[in-house]
């Protein structure tokens, strides 16, 4: 089972594995890292990651990049309009107000989604580590911004889905920062918390997060970010720079060819990197940046992301918390190791160091329904901003038809989305209790581990009449009490909260999860219920009073699974799966056009080979008239490679590389041949010339051999005999051939040859001599019987005297086998 972290980031990606020595960073098939985030569309062929970086120029508006940030968003969002400036390829309006990107695919022009594009990359990315690995990849888990919301979460768990991959887990970036420093740690307090904040600038966003560290824990204590923020608004800058001097210099305005900016800004990266590695100091002076904020309980700082690299970036963060910025994490493969490790974790084939990581969500959710009776709205801040998950609620309602509940992000929230609509669930099946009121209804709501919001079930309770516990007369029995005592223990109380949830696939996804909550909720409930308990606490207090006993009654319940229908942002379940084979279709379309790029090539670089060949290495094996019409023959498939088979199928290419292997193989053949064939036949000839002189041995009579039988001695006479013929009959053949002919005999058949000739004669002449017979023991004396047989001493004594004689054995001797036994344990005595 393969353990892997994905790193998607919005320029660049990294893999990282754990494997039986630890996390590792893998290397895609360009011996690179660092993996780009551009897909690019060709009229046959996808290229992704570097192969699409290297087509952006020659491929411009079938390329696409940054589109990490159009995830999850609707065409009609801000950021998207102000994306669009950046990008060389053409957005769309799809229905629904979605994002769509128009590329030219296999000769057509088709619109994808954003969704469909990170689908595509991912692909490249499971690729990648299918071939690192060697084994199919399934279970991963993915990195996300701090920042993205619920509708960007689902919308990366279904491109996920698209790329054929099972998702443990969406991370966010800082978690998995965090998670890949302190889980090496072995000096962690086990009292006092250490406080951590880790700062990662990428490429488009900063993201800030502070964190507490225990011994074997991790807890997020708050996430902030700008996602807007990162560090190609300094290339951007830099390129602005050089677009207004290109201006005044050379009247030139570089900003109205696409290319032209794309190259230009790719300068200013690398000027950008150049700078920030041979900087000098300069000063900055910031007031106020902290509003005399203490920072004395942060007690490091970690910077990780490219954009950390920038000096000025470091020095604005040294003055925001003065401290010292540390480095201590790779820059950029910490969020891909945090990655790794947390699918370690959540996977059976791995044993991690116990480590419990708890995230936080930086949003305030809220949920709205309709008031029963009027048309007011209820709403409940049902997650607090900063709040851990995964996490479970359970909210009580007291309905008497079916209602709805609207989930969103609360209004006052600063959000990367235009929308804070999360989604709306549909209680159905509510019905009245008996008495016409208005049931109880139990709404479980998650927090799951992606971050992701979900009605996980609803259930309606229905009383049942009233039972009388039976009386149970009080008996003295010894350890009556306790037994009493541990029943009543193991079961839980009706109002605890944190029940724990009984679904064994749900305990598995939430490792590491808070307590759950029971929350009640009776703002739209009818109160009558109330006023008879309030009513019946009465009665059986005045009961109490006048001394009778109150007689207890068991309320058993009936709980109804009622069907929850949910209504959220993203795909439903036939438009997921039309993607899903959209995708699949596309793998096979692009394995089959390498397929025949390979094919195309094998023929190409052979007729390139043997051409250079034919008049060099192979002349002397093939005739003139021959070599001249194989030449002809090359150049007319050369020639036909450029144009009529420019673009044909893989069979065409393989048929006309067959075609000129007939020819061909035959040539090569003659010299292999000959070069292999005298080393072979000096090989049969030393391993007759060795028969040979063991046959010598065995007519001398030799010790080693003399046990040989004739008859075998003569068989193996008889093959060397008939192999030194055979030998000799096959020298005289090829030696009458000329270089340019088929060989009388080929090399593997001469090696052939002299291997049945040594299995023939070595397993006669290296047969084991048989061991000599062992001689019987001489018969004891008549003398010696006499005296073993004589005397008056009875069996019992007989048996003491022989006892006398035997020694006692040492008290560490085995008495069976007479070794030392070794003791339970070895004392060291210094």
């Amino acid at each position: 089972m393969s353990v892997v972290g994905f790193d998607v980031g919005n320029e660049s990606c990294y893999i990282a594995v754990a494997r039986g020595g630890g996390i590792e960073t893998i290397a895609n098939e360009f011996s690179d890292r660092c993996t780009p985030s551009v897909v690019s569309l060709g009229e046959s062929l996808r290229s992704i990651g570097v192969e699409g970086k290297n087509q952006m120029i020659f491929n411009l508006k079938n390329t696409v990049s940054q589109f990490k940030r159009l995830i999850g968003r609707k065409f009609s969002d801000p950021v998207v309009e102000d994306e669009k400036r950046r990008l060389p390829c053409q957005l769309v309006e799809n229905p629904g107000d979605c994002i769509g990107v128009k590329l030219r695919y296999l000769g057509n022009e088709e619109v994808f989604s954003p969704e469909q594009i990170m689908a595509m990359l991912l692909t490249k990315l499971k690729t990648i580590s299918e071939k690192e690995l060697s084994t199919k990849v399934t279970d991963c888990v993915v990195s996300v911004p701090c920042y993205y919301t619920d509708r960007q979460r689902r919308a990366m768990v279904d491109s996920v889905a698209m790329a054929g991959l099972n998702c443990l887990r969406l991370m966010n970036d800082t978690t998995a920062v965090a998670l890949a420093y302190g889980i090496y740690k072995q000096d962690l307090p086990t009292d006092k918390p250490r406080n951590v904040v880790f700062v990662d600038m990428g490429h488009s966003s900063v993201q800030v997060s502070a964190c507490a560290f225990l011994k074997g824990q991790l807890k997020v204590l708050a996430t902030a970010a700008d996602p807007n923020l990162g560090g190609r608004n300094f290339d951007e800058l830099l390129k602005d720079h050089f677009v207004e001097e290109f201006k005044i210099k050379y009247k030139l305005d570089v900003s109205t060819n696409a290319k032209a900016c794309i190259r230009l800004l790719r300068e200013c990266e690398k000027l950008k990197k150049l700078m920030s590695a041979n900087s000098q100091e300069i000063p900055l002076n910031i007031e106020c940046l902290m509003d005399d904020k203490d920072m004395a309980d942060v007690e490091a700082i970690e910077v990780v992301g490219g954009s950390t690299r920038i000096p000025a970036v470091k020095d604005v963060i040294k003055a925001l918390f003065d401290k010292e910025v540390s480095t201590t994490l790779n820059a950029d493969e910490a969020v891909a190791r945090g990655c790794a490790l947390q699918c370690a974790m959540l996977s059976p084939t791995f044993r991690v160091r116990e480590f419990v990581v708890n995230d936080v969500t930086p949003y305030p959710v809220v949920l709205t329904w309709k008031s029963q009776n009027t048309e007011d709205e209820g709403e409940m801040e049902v997650f607090a901003p900063n709040h851990a998950f995964p996490f479970s609620k359970m909210l009580t309602f007291y309905r008497k038809e079916p209602f709805d509940l609207e989930a969103s992000y609360s209004k006052n929230t600063q959000l990367p989305l235009k929308d804070g609509f999360i989604g709306r669930f549909s209680i159905k099946d509510v019905v009245p209790n008996k008495e016409g009121e208005s049931s109880k209804i139990k709404v479980k709501v998650r927090l799951n581990i992606h971050g992701i919001l979900n009605v996980v079930n609803a259930s309606l309770v229905e009383k049942l009449p009233a039972v009388a516990e039976p009386e149970v007369e009080s008996m003295e029995v010894e350890g009556q009490e306790d037994k009493t005592k541990e029943a009543a223990g193991d079961a839980a109380p009706e109002n605890t909260q944190g029940t724990q949830e009984s679904n064994e696939a749900q305990d598995k996804e939430d490792a590491d999860e808070p307590m759950n909550s029971e929350t009640s909720e009776t703002k739209d409930g009818d109160s009558s219920n109330k006023e008879d308990e309030d009513k019946d606490a009465k009665d059986n207090k005045g009961k109490k009073e006048n001394g009778a006993p109150a007689k207890k009654k068991k309320q058993p319940v009936k709980t109804v699974e009622l069907r929850v229908e949910t209504e959220v942002p993203g795909l439903t379940k036939s438009q997921l799966q039309d993607a899903i084979d959209k995708e699949c279709h596309m793998v096979l379309q692009d394995r089959l056009e390498k397929e025949k790029g390979f094919a195309k090539n094998a023929v190409e670089s052979y007729v390139y080979d043997m051409r250079g060949r034919l008049y060099d290495k192979l002349q002397k094996y093939i005739t003139e008239e021959a070599r001249e019409k194989f030449s002809e023959l090359l150049s007319l498939t050369e020639d036909w490679l450029y144009e009529e088979g420019e673009n044909q199928s893989k069979k065409v290419y393989q048929d006309k590389l067959a075609e000129l292997k007939k020819v061909g193989d035959p040539v090569e053949t003659r010299l292999s041949e000959a070069t292999k064939r005298p080393a072979a036949f000096d090989e049969l000839g030393k391993s007759i010339q060795q028969i040979r002189k063991i046959l010598e041995l065995c007519a001398q009579k030799d010790e080693k051999y003399d046990h040989i039988e004739a008859e075998e001695i003569k068989k193996v006479e008889v093959a060397v005999a008939d192999k030194e013929k055979w030998l000799q009959n096959k020298w005289n053949a090829q030696s009458k051939l000329a270089d340019h002919q088929d060989p009388a005999v080929y090399a593997s058949v001469i090696l052939s040859e002299k291997k049945l000739l040594e299995d023939t004669c070595y397993t006669i002449l290296n047969k084991a001599k048989p061991k000599p017979k062992a001689e019987p023991p001489p018969p004891p004396k008549e003398e010696e019987k006499k005296e073993e047989g004589t005397g008056d001493s009875t069996p019992e004594e007989k048996m003491d005297q022989e006892g006398e004689n035997v020694e006692k054995p040492d008290e560490h001797q085995n008495q069976e086998g007479g070794e030392e036994t070794k003791p339970d344990a070895d004392m060291e005595i210094d």
